[in-house]
């Protein structure tokens, strides 16, 4: 879990952010929920997404805490669940058994986000939910990559059916009802934490038309194309011709000149997607072999 595919991708920046603020548990309370606001709008990552989650989750326990040295460890949970490595590196305090206890909750449904993320960026089902939480009022979508990228709050929400909106920032702030300042934790020291970089998963995606119509229904196949010593100007001409299929909503590649990787998320089945491919591009690609699931080329 908190691991994906991205060089360099940052997975808990936002958490280490608040946990060395230096604030007292009154300023992590606010600095968590000015923080959600700020990611509620973004489009959705797997990292976002997953310390969108925990932060949202956590709110009850954080803001219960009996001190400010209590807060942080509820968020100590997430920073080592989320990457421990960095946790570590970056001197975050092992959470204790009481909080992993009570973050139970919270952890579960970090799981569902952790695999909606990744299911959804990489397929159709991205579009699929997108457009009927559209027509049912009940999304916000941000209009990147076709009008069908889903922002961090919305995965979050999918991910977690039971939980509620989220309360604004005055309106959460008076319903705390803090009685006392606390001072800062002594144990943990405030420091600058740099937010990013974060990346959105290049996805080729057809209008949510082709999904939203007489798709609808239908099941989803998701077909792994391989196809060896392909030239890149080829794969391009490859990706155009498989996103103008109807039958075909999401193309995702990933690029190598020995063997070059297309995932496509599609209507039908395999076979009829081997033998509309031969039909289409015999002139560039040679059919070595296609199962359920699998298809196997090689460039001409």
């Amino acid at each position: 879990m908190g691991q994906n595919s991205f060089s360099g991708e940052a997975k808990v920046d936002y958490l280490l952010k608040i946990y060395f603020s230096g604030e007292n548990k009154e300023g992590i309370v606010k600095n968590m929920l000015v923080t959600l606001q700020e990611l509620e709008d973004k489009i959705s990552n797997p990292s976002l997404s997953e310390q969108y989650s925990f932060l949202y989750e956590m709110q009850d326990n954080v803001s219960q805490a009996d001190d400010t040295c209590d807060a942080l460890d509820f968020l100590s949970v997430g920073i080592y669940e989320l990457d421990a490595a960095e946790a570590a590196e970056q001197g975050v305090m092992l959470p204790t058994d009481k909080a992993k206890v009570k973050s139970g909750e919270a952890l579960a449904n970090l799981n569902k986000v952790s695999s909606k993320t990744r299911a959804l960026s990489r397929t159709a089902t991205n579009v699929a939910v997108a457009g009927l939480l559209a027509k049912s009022g009940g999304s916000k979508l941000l209009g990147s990559i076709a009008n069908t990228s889903q922002v961090v709050g919305d995965v979050a929400s999918v991910a977690n059916e039971t939980s509620q909106s989220a309360i604004g920032i005055a309106d959460l702030g008076k319903s705390l009802g803090f009685t006392k300042k606390d001072k800062p934790c002594s144990k943990v020291p405030q420091k600058e934490i740099q937010i990013g970089p974060h990346h959105i998963e290049e996805v080729l995606m057809v209008a949510t038309t082709s999904i939203e119509g007489d798709g609808i229904g239908r099941d989803t196949l998701k077909t792994v194309i391989t196809v060896s010593n392909l030239s890149f100007s080829s794969l391009r001409t490859i990706t155009d011709t498989l996103v103008n299929k109807t039958e075909i909503h999401a193309v995702d590649k990933a690029y190598n000149e020995k063997l070059t990787t297309i995932t496509v998320s599609h209507f039908g089945n395999t076979d009829e997607l081997a033998e509309w491919i031969y039909d289409k591009l015999n002139h560039m690609l040679k059919l070595v072999a296609y199962d359920t699931g699998t298809i196997s080329f090689a460039a001409r």
